[in-house]
């Protein structure tokens, strides 16, 4: 297995927003980063806050149909999922591993790099079929 390494240079101490929140319709949290910051500065960044939990690569799915790419991880904390989606958005999740995600955010929130923006529960519930 190969640890996650994106290779940059980050030019200024840069905040990315994200948002500890409930997937939609379900109990399961997740960690969501800003729309359109799927970009290599921002895994560079991720990368080095989350270094000491060794994430690795185990694989990468490219689902065509959305042009979302996905990640499977495994770290000293055990396995996550990563997904990038065709808007930028940046997602880390972990149904099975809930605690190992919340160590994650955790660890984002007390870095110098990442801000943890207030998730509004209600947003994220399913009402028709839809979010609210």
């Amino acid at each position: 297995m190969e640890f996650i390494r994106f290779e940059c240079i980050i030019m200024e101490e840069k905040r990315y927003t994200y948002k500890y929140r409930p997937a939609y319709g379900g109990m399961e949290m997740m960690i969501e980063f800003g729309w359109g910051t799927a970009s290599d500065p921002l895994l560079a960044a991720l990368s080095a806050v989350l270094a000491p939990v060794r994430l690795q690569v185990v694989s990468q799915e490219d689902i065509w149909a959305n042009d979302e790419i996905c990640w499977q991880l495994h770290s000293d904390l055990g396995p996550f999922r990563l997904s990038r989606d065709t808007w930028g958005g940046l997602f880390l999740e972990a149904p099975q591993n809930q605690e190992g995600l919340e160590k994650l955010h955790r660890m984002l929130s007390e870095s110098d790099m990442f801000n943890s923006e207030a998730a509004d529960d209600r947003d994220y519930t399913l009402k028709g079929g839809r979010p609210e």
